[in-house]
């Protein structure tokens, strides 16, 4: 668990164990998290940048490979009695509440949210970048299915 104090402003670094976050230690590796925390009377605006290495499986080849992500973004803390959503609140990502009495506040699922969003969608290993895909399939007088020919002849 990743807690960090609420009234303390800095940058603080650390390198988690991916069990830690609650992700695969096989599918993510050498994780390094940096939060930048910034308190403001009963709001606390914290910045999330996370790298790892990812092992990946291609898209095209289904070759497994590594490659290094890198995601961040901003969450602000309110206080419960200051949680109107007020000025300023449109500027970060997501927008979270904390008890009054609250030292602290677990940023386990910022960290691991923002790591899992940094994973591209579209995976594909540098080795198959060059690789021609195979748009068109068959055509006209190929053979394969008859009922074809006679949606062809209209």
């Amino acid at each position: 668990m990743l807690r960090i104090e609420l009234g303390v402003p800095g940058t603080y670094s650390c390198q988690p164990d991916a069990a830690l976050l609650g992700l695969d230690p096989d599918l993510f590796a050498d994780l390094q998290v940096e939060l930048r925390v910034d308190p403001s009377g009963s709001r606390v605006q914290v910045g999330v940048r996370a790298q790892a290495t990812a092992s990946l499986i291609c898209d095209r080849t289904l070759d497994s490979f590594s490659q290094p992500i890198d995601g961040s973004c901003s969450v602000l803390f309110l206080a419960a009695a200051a949680s109107d959503g007020g000025e300023g609140a449109d500027c970060h990502d997501e927008v979270r509440n904390f008890g009054v009495h609250d030292k602290t506040v677990d940023v386990t699922e910022v960290v691991r949210d923002t790591i899992l969003l940094a994973v591209p969608v579209r995976k594909v290993s540098p080795a198959a970048e060059s690789i021609d895909i195979q748009t068109v399939f068959g055509g006209p007088g190929c053979g394969g299915d008859e009922r074809w020919e006679t949606l062809m002849s209209i």
